[in-house]
């Protein structure tokens, strides 16, 4: 495809010259001369253009003011300066207002090498600009992400520690609850460690609370007896629904009955969590039953 060159030129004989050496230098290009202000806003407003070729003196169009109109219709243009003289503080100078390159007229055979580098370096660095610009968006997106994370973290630590501080109040609630019962309470988990228990149950034990957490019934009593307890822990997990035992205590210095109860504790799913109970007294109890001593088996005293 030719390239669109717009050309500043007010002297047709030297436009046709441009045309003729791009030509002889294998440069295909469709060319429009223009050599006025309003002929200049016209082409601009016609099409595209992949660059502008232009001549330094201009009767009725000064220099600058053409390099800043073409800046800002155009700031992707290259600019190829092309005239009959020009002093290297000149070209310098001109070069850092933005002009791509300078061929003069005297000397054409450059000016294919010229447009085309030109052109090849505005391209390359509309790509950089659009690469920055992209990158600029990325990490415009990136902080906006990141503030809304933080936000989100900020709200949901605020949410866990409001959580948290409702549960701590709730096992409070439950642990006074529990050791103000008058007798003993305890929970486990599947595989029988003590999750929590009240102070009846630690000091059935010479333990306190603390102590007997984490810990079996291994621990606390003979391994037959422990056994026994786990074997009851087990079947009632086993079948998921509770179970309740009178258990007689037939020790030398003092005989009675003990009610065990024990229950499933389940999550939301139905899952099994491990299993809750109590154990009381119930000797004074039996003293008042009106039915008289009952048929149980007896068994070893259970917590």
């Amino acid at each position: 495809m030719p390239l669109r060159l717009l050309v500043i030129e007010d002297r047709l004989s030297d436009f046709e010259l441009i045309e003729q050496q791009l030509e002889r230098q294998g440069v295909a290009a469709t060319c429009r001369r223009v050599d006025s202000a309003d002929d200049l806003e016209g082409a601009l407003d016609d099409g595209a253009w992949d660059a502008v070729l232009t001549d330094y003196n201009l009767p009725g169009m000064k220099f600058q003011e053409t390099v800043s109109r073409l800046r800002t219709r155009r700031p992707e243009l290259p600019i190829v300066l092309v005239s009959g003289y020009m002093g290297e503080d000149q070209a310098a100078m001109l070069l850092e207002a933005g002009i791509a390159d300078f061929v003069l007229k005297y000397r054409p055979a450059r000016l294919g090498a010229a447009i085309r580098r030109a052109i090849a370096n505005a391209q390359a660095q509309h790509a950089r600009c659009q690469a920055e610009i992209a990158l600029h968006d990325s990490a415009q997106r990136l902080q906006e992400a990141l503030g809304e994370v933080q936000a989100t973290n900020e709200r949901l630590e605020q949410e866990v520690a409001a959580r948290t501080a409702q549960l701590r109040r709730q096992t409070n609630y439950l642990l006074a609850l529990i050791d103000n019962v008058p007798f003993r309470v305890w929970l486990k988990d599947t595989e029988g460690r003590f999750l929590a228990v009240n102070r009846a149950q630690a000091a059935a034990h010479g333990r306190t609370p603390q102590d007997i957490v984490g810990r079996t019934d291994f621990d606390l009593v003979d391994a037959e007896t422990a056994r026994e307890w786990l074997a009851a822990d087990r079947e009632v997990m086993r079948n998921r629904r509770p179970a309740k035992h009178d258990i007689a205590l037939n020790g030398a210095d003092r005989m009675g009955w003990v009610e065990s109860y024990k229950a499933p504790v389940f999550d939301a799913a139905g899952n099994v969590l491990g299993t809750i109970g109590y154990a009381r007294d119930m000797t004074d109890l039996e003293a008042t039953d009106p039915v008289g001593e009952r048929a149980r088996d007896p068994r070893r005293p259970q917590r």
